[in-house]
Parts: C-alpha cells; sequence; structure tokens
C-alpha cells in the first residue's frame, strides 16, 4: 500500500518493486543531484558513482508548471521531472516517502535492500503559501528542535517556516547595537513571573547567534523552505523593556504575571 501525505494530484500504482543499489549513478543538473544526495543520502547509504546506467535521473522540463514535478519508478529506476526548484523539492519529498521506512534513520539498515514500489506520479501544490509557525519567543527550542521540524516541513511539503523571535517572553535573536535584548531581555527567573526572582531562583530562555540563524535559513533554503521571521513591535515588547527601560514610560509600572 503506497501512503503518501498529502496525496498527489495523480498517482497510478504499478505491482512491482525495484531495488535500488546503495552504489549508483544519478544524472542530473550538478546543484540538484548535490541537493537530492544531500537529503537522502544520510539514511539510504546511497552513493553516486559513474555507471552505463543510472538509476536515479533529474531532468529539467522547462515546460512545467511552477512548483509541478512528476515522478516516475519503473524497472529502470527513478525519474523526477520539475521546471523549478520547488518543484524539485516537493519530487525530493515525495521520493522520500515512497523510500521503506528505515530510511528515516541517521544511518542505513545494515542489509536492508532499497526497494521502491512501481508507481507514476503527477503533482502540484493547491495552495503558495504552506506555513507552519514556530513560537519560540515563549518557548524557547534547541536548534536540533528546529532543524528536525524543517525536515518534517519538507517532508510534508511545506514551504514556509514563521518563526516568531521577539514577545513579552523572550528576545531571542542578537542585535549588535542592543546587547542587553538578548543578555537580559532572553532570559527570566523562576517560572511565574517575567524577570522577577522566584523560589527557584532557575533562568529560563536562551537566544540564537546570527551564524545559527543564518545556518538554519541556508537549510530549510535547500529543502524549498523559506523562513520569515516575526519582530513583534511596538507590543509585546517587556523582553526589550526589561533589557532597556529608558524606551518604555517614566512611571513605573508592574510586571504581568502568567
Amino acid at each position: 500500500m503506497i501512503a503518501l501525505v498529502p496525496w498527489p494530484a495523480r498517482l497510478d500504482a504499478g505491482t512491482d518493486t525495484v531495488e535500488i543499489p546503495a552504489r549508483t549513478a544519478v544524472t542530473g543538473p550538478d546543484d540538484d543531484v548535490a541537493r537530492l544526495l544531500q537529503i537522502i543520502a544520510p539514511g539510504t547509504g546511497i552513493v553516486a558513482e559513474a555507471a552505463a546506467d543510472p538509476m536515479i535521473r533529474l531532468v529539467v522540463d522547462e515546460a512545467a508548471a511552477p512548483a509541478s514535478y512528476g515522478l516516475v519508478v519503473d524497472a529502470t529506476g527513478v525519474t523526477l521531472r520539475y521546471g523549478d526548484e520547488a518543484g524539485l523539492c516537493s519530487a525530493i519529498a515525495t521520493l522520500r516517502q515512497l523510500l521503506p521506512p528505515w530510511t528515516f534513520g541517521a544511518a542505513p539498515l545494515p542489509g536492508a535492500p532499497l526497494t521502491l514500489p512501481h508507481v507514476t506520479i503527477t503533482d502540484a501544490p493547491g495552495f503558495s503559501w504552506r506555513g507552519q509557525h514556530v513560537d519560540v519567543a515563549r518557548h524557547f527550542m534547541p536548534l536540533d528542535t528546529l532543524y528536525r521540524l524543517v525536515d518534517t516541513m519538507h517532508l510534508l511539503k511545506l514551504n514556509v517556516l514563521h518563526l516568531h523571535l521577539t514577545d513579552d517572553q523572550g528576545w531571542r535573536f542578537p542585535v549588535t547595537a542592543l546587547p542587553r535584548l538578548t543578555e537580559v531581555g532572553s532570559w527570566r527567573r523562576g517560572s511565574r513571573h517575567y524577570w522577577e526572582d522566584t523560589d527557584d531562583g532557575t533562568p529560563h530562555g536562551g537566544c540564537y547567534t546570527h551564524d545559527q540563524l543564518r545556518a538554519l535559513v541556508a537549510y530549510a533554503a535547500r529543502r524549498g523552505i523559506d523562513v520569515v521571521p516575526e519582530i513583534d513591535l511596538p507590543g509585546h515588547v517587556r523582553a526589550l523593556l526589561a533589557a532597556y527601560p529608558e524606551y518604555g514610560e517614566d512611571a513605573p509600572r508592574e510586571v504581568s504575571t502568567v
């Protein structure tokens, strides 16, 4: 049984399977081949090498509609047909779902055959903005969580990561001219009040560096995902005011509780 999420516009399934050898030829534009292998090689163990009959073929179709793709698996191997980067990324995502479940691991399963069902798929997205919102301002998430999220988004063909970076609860990215935004504004103590000491006195929070955010954006882009940052100003600025109270009103006021 073939299970794909989301279901493609058209799918014609065959009855046979084909086994892809771990060492096989992959043909197509160099950067596209590199993108494919970057995504599927860790779990499958596929290594591209020269061969007379390539079993994985990437074909650019200039007549293809934007973001559309075609995927054919038959006795000769796998053919991905696409017209642009978005189509390629979707085709790779579908190929990943067709691969055996063990290929989602961090390394190949020794001795397991890399089999694919015979299938012909044509597909295109129904919506141009297919987004996922992540509120790291209120609940800081470590980078490895965001990378795993990007991998899952790609698999499901989501293409926009809305990253909520600032709010009352925390300021998550550095501003060179205002260092206290992350030194102070990205941390709070205790579990009930913002930036106040409670009985446990444990700091909560964190932030990302410029380089970490650049790397995440680049990683997402290779998977067809745009990162859209949310900087929540002029509202929801308690993290900013904790770091730079001079930007607030002159009269003192109570800090909100949760």
